[in-house]
């Protein structure tokens, strides 16, 4: 019974997931590379690991510290198979993805400019990233899975859950 309703639950995660991508109109970031990223996601959320993605040309507003795995130049997420990118993405820290679907980095703490961080995210250590990642870097997107299977996606500090 607890499958099933975690079954429907996925559906409808996804069913949240195509309303979203219908409301595209990003001209930063491929909507090709975004449901990859998003695919990734949805397999983090069934397997029940958290994750931090950050898709999008890194601007010099955004701090990061040195990534803990090093990444060859020209892997591009869309050739690279799902059960790689679920191995990188779980691990602690960001995984940055360019617009092109390139990845940059992973294992990668985002250190955005302080700012107030809303109530709701305090406490919530991802959350809170993903929120100060996302409203300083205008035009990308920041995809938060947690541990309790939730699903966020943040565009210009605003936030959708799927």
């Amino acid at each position: 019974m607890e499958f099933e309703l975690w079954l429907l639950s996925l559906q409808v995660l996804q069913e949240d997931w195509t309303c979203f991508l219908s409301q595209f109109k990003n001209e930063v970031v491929s909507r090709k590379v975004l449901e990859r990223v998003v695919d990734v996601a949805l397999e983090l959320t069934y397997r029940g690991y958290g994750g931090l993605f950050f898709v999008g040309r890194q601007n010099d507003d955004l701090k990061t510290d040195p990534p803990r795995f090093p990444i060859n130049p020209g892997k591009n997420i869309i050739g690279l198979d799902k059960e790689t990118l679920v191995d990188l993405a779980k691990q602690d820290g960001a995984t940055i993805v360019d617009e092109f679907g390139n990845l940059a980095a992973a294992g990668v703490t985002l250190r955005p400019a302080d700012a107030k961080i809303p109530k709701e995210y305090r406490g919530r250590t991802r959350h809170a990233a993903a929120y100060l990642a996302s409203f300083q870097s205008k035009g990308r997107y920041v995809v938060v899975v947690s541990q309790n299977r939730t699903l966020c996606v943040f565009e210009d500090g605003r936030k959708y859950v799927l």
